[in-house]
């Protein structure tokens, strides 16, 4: 608890957590808000299960639209 409360401290400039302190303490508390704050940072975020689904149904469509477009030509040339 106590290298907790260091890393939190915002008067405590002197130790920064490395990337695997960081890792560790998302999953001792079950959350990934300080990925998602360096992320969001640099204009990124997390690819959660949910989103990456919702990206693959957009990206199906978007292939059956370009194939339906391939289609139509191959049937005008016929």
């Amino acid at each position: 608890m106590a290298l907790f409360e260091k890393w939190l401290n915002p008067a405590e400039r002197e130790h920064m957590p490395g990337i695997r302190a960081v890792q560790v303490f998302c999953i001792a508390l079950d959350t990934f808000a300080p990925w998602q704050v360096l992320l969001e940072g640099m204009g990124l975020g997390i690819l959660t299960p949910e989103i990456s689904h919702v990206y693959k149904i957009g990206q199906a469509q978007l292939d059956l639209e370009a194939a339906r477009k391939r289609l139509r030509k191959l049937k005008d040339k016929a």
